[in-house]
């Protein structure tokens, strides 16, 4: 799943990076050149490193625990299975954006998580309270999008029967 979803991160990884700023901006009343900066570092560190790191302990944990194996078409595949699915040939098209709807709730963690670290220790001179709560509140913004962005595929896959 993980090449499958890694280049609507990448694609999506500019404007994400223009919201979270400009909710930053806004909510920390600071420059945008400031917070522009502290929010790319951040994004891209956790785009890089957080979110395949990620992937790889939950394609661990699949393993691990027997999902392996094909489990049955169904909410057991898209989740449980869900960083690496099983190729169920009929059902991908709504099995892929089902999976990467429900990625997004341990990416969004170990995002927010990555993220706030990284800006907090940018914009030293800020309240690091008022920054851990903004770029979480930044970060639910943008998983909220991304989701959207995967129901609309997963609507539209269960409508047509394709992706």
């Amino acid at each position: 799943m993980l090449f499958v979803i890694g280049p609507a991160f990448l694609v999506g990884l500019f404007p994400i990076i223009a919201i979270e700023s400009a909710w930053l901006c806004w909510k920390l009343k600071l420059r945008f050149a400031s917070t522009s900066g502290a929010v790319s570092l951040a994004n891209f560190v956790s785009t890089i490193v957080g979110i395949p790191a990620t992937w790889f302990v939950l394609v661990l944990l699949q393993l691990i625990t027997g999902g392996g194996s094909a489990a049955g078409v169904g909410v057991l595949a898209v989740t449980w299975q869900a960083a690496w699915l099983i190729p169920y040939e009929g059902s991908l098209h709504w099995m892929i954006p089902a999976a990467a709807i429900f990625l997004n709730i341990p990416f969004f963690l170990v995002s927010a998580f990555v993220e706030q670290k990284i800006v907090v220790r940018t914009l030293a001179d800020v309240d690091p309270q008022q920054v851990r709560r903004r770029v979480i509140q930044a970060n639910a913004a943008t998983y909220a999008l991304m989701s959207l962005f995967w129901l609309g595929i997963l609507g539209r896959a269960l409508v047509y029967g394709r992706l």
